[in-house]
């Protein structure tokens, strides 16, 4: 946060406040950890600061009954569905979902998923995707 930027929330939000906000911004560069994730299963199950190695367990556990997974960071996420041998992929960013637009393999999904965790910016440029009406 540039001191400016700073100066201007200062204005608008209550000094406590103004600490809980950049709490929550430093709690975001601390991803790796799994702390702003979470993780539920087509079974029901639910894991609730998942860490990296679970989740790579989970997708590997996918099958034709226990067939999605969804990954979520507050309002986002990106999710997978098991489909006959590969997975169908799609995600949600600021309100507005898309989809890939073919299936991509288990070793695709899995770096995916693990791009999109570790916040890297260019975690969706490897595949082409269409935004879901």
């Amino acid at each position: 946060l540039k001191k400016e930027e700073f100066e201007q929330l200062s204005k608008t939000i209550p000094a406590d406040g103004a600490k809980k906000k950049s709490k929550a911004a430093g709690a975001k560069k601390e991803s790796k950890t799994g702390a702003n994730f979470s993780a539920e299963l087509a079974n029901g199950d639910t894991f609730d600061k998942i860490s990296e190695a679970k989740m790579v367990e989970c997708i590997n556990s996918l099958d034709d009954d226990n067939f999605f997974i969804t990954l979520s960071n507050k309002e986002d996420f990106i999710q997978a569905a098991f489909s006959d041998g590969d997975f169908v992929v799609e995600y949600k960013e600021d309100g507005q979902q898309f989809a890939a637009e073919k299936v991509i393999t288990k070793e695709e999904t899995i770096q995916l998923f693990k791009d999109y965790y570790q916040e890297k910016n260019n975690w969706k440029e490897e595949i082409v995707w269409k935004k879901v009406e």
